[in-house]
């Protein structure tokens, strides 16, 4: 129901570990796509760039196609540790506080590696919140936030900064 669900054909879309094997139901890899149509040239094993999860149990809607849930570029996303944190899963804990919600998010980068530095829009609304939400559903232990006041962030559809433009605002 959240983030990009689509019904899919898995002999057209993989979602590939990294060793290029296919990741298991359920976990992250860069997603595939094959084209064998008809009408324009065929495509075969295309790599996205896309960071993605196949969920093989049928949708609440009935339908039992697999799914596929779609969350962002490596580029939109920091390393924490050992694990790839995405903008999506961010954008999920601050829009779970009504408040928040249509707020620009960034993920800014400063290369720590055990901080998740979060850039949001506007003045701090229930900053503990939504920390403990990172923790409990990223695992995330130790999360820094900007708050950028009335400053409206022009970045585009970027999602990751690196901490030198934020301090630049």
């Amino acid at each position: 129901r959240d983030g990009v669900w689509l019904g899919v054909n898995p002999r057209h879309l993989e979602v590939l570990a990294p060793d290029g094997s296919p990741a298991a139901a359920g976990s992250r890899g860069r997603l595939v796509v094959t084209k064998l149509h008809d009408t324009g040239d065929p495509v075969v094993r295309y790599d996205t760039g896309d960071i993605a999860e196949r969920f093989d149990e049928p949708c609440e809607c009935g339908r039992t196609l697999p799914r596929l849930k779609i969350y962002g570029r490596p580029e939109s996303s920091v390393a924490i540790g050992e694990r790839r944190i995405t903008a999506y899963d961010v954008r999920t804990c601050v829009d779970a506080d009504p408040e928040l919600v249509g707020r620009k998010v960034l993920l800014v980068r400063d290369y720590d590696g055990d901080v998740l530095n979060v850039a949001i829009e506007g003045n701090e609304h229930n900053a503990a919140a939504i920390e403990r939400r990172i923790h409990e559903s990223l695992g995330v232990e130790r999360v820094s936030f900007t708050w950028l006041g009335r400053a409206r962030m022009a970045w585009g559809f970027r999602q990751a900064v690196d901490k030198s433009e934020v301090q630049e605002r």
